[in-house]
């Protein structure tokens, strides 16, 4: 296996580890610890689906023109459509920490 054929492979792993998470995320609300409590559940669990369809997707991307499935146009098609989810997770889906709720003064 030559190099871009082994990132492929991490990227792959890493893929499947964060579509896990985020199915995990979604389905229990429940967030995992290191992002901390005062995060959306909700708003995590479709961040961390938007950056696993985007791994996936580049490869997909690349095991289709290596497996000659398809061709190169199809290829971009893929890695446009996973660097449009990647761009709407930023934007959109970043976690952000709830806002604070302050004690009311007596």
């Amino acid at each position: 296996m030559d190099f871009m054929a082994w990132i492929n492979v991490v990227m792959a792993v890493a893929g499947l580890g964060l579509l896990a998470m985020g199915i995990r995320i979604l389905a229990t609300g429940r967030v995992p610890r290191w992002y901390g409590a005062d995060h959306e559940p909700h708003r995590i669990g479709k961040y961390t689906l938007c950056f696993a369809l985007f791994w996936l997707l580049q490869v997909a991307g690349y095991l289709g023109v290596e497996l000659r499935l398809f061709n190169s146009t199809v290829r971009f098609i893929f890695v446009i459509s996973g660097f449009a989810l990647l761009t709407m997770a930023i934007i959109r889906h970043r976690p952000r920490p709830l806002p604070r709720r302050e004690a009311p003064n007596d």
